[in-house]
């Protein structure tokens, strides 16, 4: 969605399967950095809704726990996310001149598929065919690049005043190896491609005459 400027903007980073002790032992300069400008807590997740990822980020996206979004599973339809829509769509809709972005390699929070999305504007998706496992942790690394590179591109060169972004590396690695040294790496190759987005931002023409809060 192109529109007028904005000085204000939100970037709220989504790193899927983050254990916090986790973070805190492996080498995070970049999301250091974020917390150093701000601050960093563990957060519990509310007993109210599973810890998977489909109720999880529609909590994330709406602000509301599952017994209100209706989202219990990763088949994320039939939901109530039209009574509580997502951060991006509330933007749209105050502000129809502001532009957005959004970018995810797991389907249901920008595609239809499994009942999606969840951010009902939809967004930058990877399209490795019909065919491809999206929970394989190379495939996941191979589309978490894909995602970087085109957010990187819409932070530098456009105007967005609220931007997701999702990375799916350190689950996929958990998911498959447990939190062993590869889920480690994984977590180090997230913060880097977090880097990539705040060199991004730092980059962009105007940036001293900007506010920016980034959210990890």
């Amino acid at each position: 969605m192109r529109a007028a400027s904005s000085h204000n903007h939100v970037l709220v980073i989504a790193v899927d399967g983050v254990r916090y002790d986790s973070l805190q032992a492996a080498n995070t300069p970049n999301i250091d950095q974020v917390a150093a400008n701000g601050f960093l807590v563990p957060v519990r997740v509310d007993a109210r809704n599973p810890t998977i990822s489909g109720p999880v980020w529609a909590t994330v996206a709406s602000g509301v726990y599952c017994n209100r979004h209706a989202i219990f599973g990763n088949d994320v339809a039939p939901n109530k996310l039209e009574h509580y829509p997502d951060f991006i769509s509330r933007l749209r809709s105050a502000h129809p001149d502001l532009e957005t972005m959004a970018a995810a390699m797991w389907g249901p929070l920008l595609t239809d598929v499994d009942g999606g999305p969840i951010f009902a504007s939809g967004g930058y998706h990877p399209d490795m065919g019909s065919d491809v496992d999206e929970d394989d942790m190379d495939i996941a690394q191979v589309m978490d690049e894909a995602v970087i590179g085109h957010a990187a591109g819409r932070l530098l060169g456009e105007n967005p005043a609220v931007s997701f972004v999702y990375l799916e590396g350190p689950d996929a690695v958990a998911h498959a190896l447990g939190v062993g040294d590869r889920y480690m790496q994984a977590i180090e190759r997230s913060d880097q491609q977090v880097g990539v987005l705040r060199a991004a931002i730092a980059a962009r023409r105007n940036r001293e005459a900007e506010l920016w809060t980034v959210i990890v």
